[in-house]
């Protein structure tokens, strides 16, 4: 059996779930673009269970910059997702545990209410897998692999690229958009190399609650061994929830890991200074290995990578899940514009305008997380010393930090 479409999404996740959304918010403006979308996973209309326990929360949490939450909005999910649970930050304090070098950030500076929101991931999915659900213009391949590619570029005037599923199903589309993750299948297939890299650490995550009160406040804590950020949590009842990102080396990682409770909360409240108080109670801990990637092109003959299936990087700014969401605004966007002038989906003109343009906003983040990552590896104590003068002569410049927000923010 053989279906057309007009775009074939492989990956059901935030940026592909959103791209879909996205071509189907215009098909009920009369742009009925036909969209398949392939997904490994079983996807239903959940009906959450949000509770006020530690171990309800979502360790995987997105901290979306106003730009993204705009772009939730856009496609009709923002009062979904905060009808259920999220928690808006309005600062951001950083400091360098050897040394009294410290960064604050807030959003009134800038006359904004918050810096950004933090989201459970599975919050984002349900309200966008709603949406898609219940749409006569997306047909849902779920509990689904792809077997093989062809872009059918080897054929002349050929008009479609086609997948194979692993039930032997084929599909055939005018493009197909990969957002299958960090370990993407699809860009395998299509043959994209990549430049990565491991950064020799991995990031123990979890739920945790501390003694004292957020403040609204991202934290986070730069150590020799690699930083740690506590992320605010909607809390309640007396209760203080933050979701943790400990990013040690690889043999600090699983030794923290393996702790006991009891161990765990102890070297937590050091690593923390003790700045929060006791930590009272976590959820189960996961631990994710760390690396950077970055394919060399996100485009091919008939095929598009985005998100992380273009690009991950470092945990440290938070920034990957609103790097995604921003190549799925400018693909769909070009390709909804392509679609209403008739232009076929996958012309090259379309396709070099979306890498230019993602990848010059990609690039810029990229060198900036990696900038902060060196400067923050281990130094000797000279530049130790340099490096805290920098950051407090940074935070006295009211205005870079302005323009820093603002750029993190998605605002300029």
């Amino acid at each position: 059996m053989i279906d057309m479409y007009d775009i074939t999404i492989v990956g059901a996740g935030v940026a592909g779930s959103a791209l879909a959304t996205s071509l189907i918010k215009e098909s009920y403006r009369g742009n009925s673009i036909r969209v398949a979308l392939i997904e490994e996973k079983e996807l239903v209309n959940e009906n959450l269970s949000i509770e006020n326990d530690i171990n309800n929360f979502d360790p995987r949490v997105s901290a979306l910059t106003p730009e993204s939450k705009n772009f939730l909005s856009d496609l009709s999910i923002w009062s979904n997702i905060s009808s259920k649970r999220l928690c808006g930050f309005k600062k951001m304090f950083t400091w360098d545990s050897l040394g009294s070098g410290m960064v604050d950030f807030d959003a009134s500076d800038v006359r904004e209410s918050y810096l950004g929101y933090i989201v459970e991931n599975r919050i984002i999915l349900s309200a966008l897998h709603e949406k898609i659900l219940c749409s006569p213009f997306v047909d849902i391949f779920d509990k689904q692999t792809v077997s093989s590619f062809d872009s059918n570029d080897h054929l002349d005037d050929c008009d479609y690229c086609t997948v194979c599923l692993r039930d032997g199903r084929q599909i055939k589309s005018k493009l197909l958009v990969a957002a299958d993750g960090a370990n993407s299948k699809m860009r395998e297939l299509a043959h994209h190399k990549t430049r990565q890299w491991d950064y020799s650490q991995d990031a123990i995550v979890c739920t945790v609650e501390l003694e004292k009160y957020h403040m609204d406040t991202a934290w986070q804590r730069f150590t020799d061994s690699g930083p740690i950020a506590l992320l605010p949590l909607k809390s309640g009842e007396d209760k203080n929830y933050y979701s943790l990102v400990w990013s040690q080396s690889n043999k600090k990682a699983d030794l923290i890991y393996s702790m006991k409770d009891k161990e765990f909360f102890y070297e937590l409240s050091l690593a923390l200074e003790n700045r929060f108080g006791s930590v009272l109670d976590c959820s189960k801990r996961f631990k994710f290995k760390l690396r950077h990637c970055h394919s060399v092109d996100y485009i091919s003959s008939r095929f598009v990578l985005v998100a992380d299936a273009a690009h991950s990087i470092h945990p440290l700014a938070g920034q990957g899940i609103n790097m995604g969401l921003r190549d799925v605004k400018v693909l769909s966007k070009l390709l909804l514009k392509a679609y209403s002038n008739g232009e076929d989906l996958a012309n090259k003109k379309l396709l070099s305008q979306y890498q230019r343009t993602a990848k010059t906003s990609n690039f810029k983040m990229m060198a900036s997380v990696e900038a902060l990552k060196k400067i923050f590896d281990p130094l000797p104590p000279s530049l130790r010393w340099l490096r805290n003068f920098g950051m407090t002569f940074f935070n006295r410049q009211e205005q870079i930090k302005k323009q820093v927000m603002l750029h993190a923010m998605g605002i300029k």
